[in-house]
């Protein structure tokens, strides 16, 4: 009985808060490079390559069903730009960051 306790106040001290603020904020972040990289046709065709070079293998086996990065990749880029992996980042970095992918 006591175990049954336990588990039931470890569920329920599970951050689901967090991880719904966490999926709101790249809801958000998506929405906002979409609608900058839409207003930009000039970065239509990197975007689309980076796009496939992020993309989890696979990742038309799992929902959302899109070609999106890895939470772990995110994660991982927030770090080495901001310093802090819970960091979102910014839609202009992200239009900065194609530009120079661009030029190459």
């Amino acid at each position: 009985m006591l175990f049954l306790i336990t588990v039931s106040d470890k569920l329920r001290q599970t951050p689901k808060l967090r991880t719904d603020t966490m999926f709101m904020k790249r809801f958000w972040f998506y929405l906002c490079v979409s609608g900058a990289v839409l207003l930009r046709p000039t970065l239509w065709p990197v975007t689309v390559k980076q796009l496939i070079r992020f993309a989890p293998d696979r990742w038309w086996r799992r929902a959302p069903f899109l070609p999106l990065p890895t939470s772990s990749i995110m994660s991982f880029r927030s770090e080495a730009m901001y310093g802090n992996a819970d960091c979102t980042p910014k839609s202009h970095d992200v239009i900065v960051w194609l530009e120079w992918c661009r030029k190459f």
